[in-house]
């Protein structure tokens, strides 16, 4: 009875560390669709402008931008974008 005990445990104990390892992963898959969709310049908000150079940022940093700070072309139109939206809802959901 004992050892039945015994082996129930062990089993037990293997579960839960698969279970963990699963959370931790999709922990990480969380976080890097997070930073994924975080705005470039504040890294703090979502992204919601596109550039026509394809770059994106929050609103509030593309406001003041007359040049795009990662390729440095000129900012000739800001796209609110729901593409970004979607996008990101897609990327969720998958």
């Amino acid at each position: 009875m004992l050892l039945v005990k015994l082996i129930d445990y062990h089993q037990q104990q293997q579960q839960r560390e698969i279970i963990n390892k699963v959370v931790r992963e999709l922990e990480t898959k969380v976080q890097e669709l997070e930073d994924g969709q975080s705005c470039s310049i504040c890294m703090e908000r979502s992204r919601n402008v596109a550039f026509l150079c394809g770059h994106t940022a929050c609103s509030t940093c593309a406001q003041p931008l007359k040049t795009f700070h990662i390729c440095r072309k000129p900012i000739t139109k800001k796209n609110k974008s729901l593409f970004i939206s979607v996008l990101s809802l897609l990327l969720f959901i998958s």
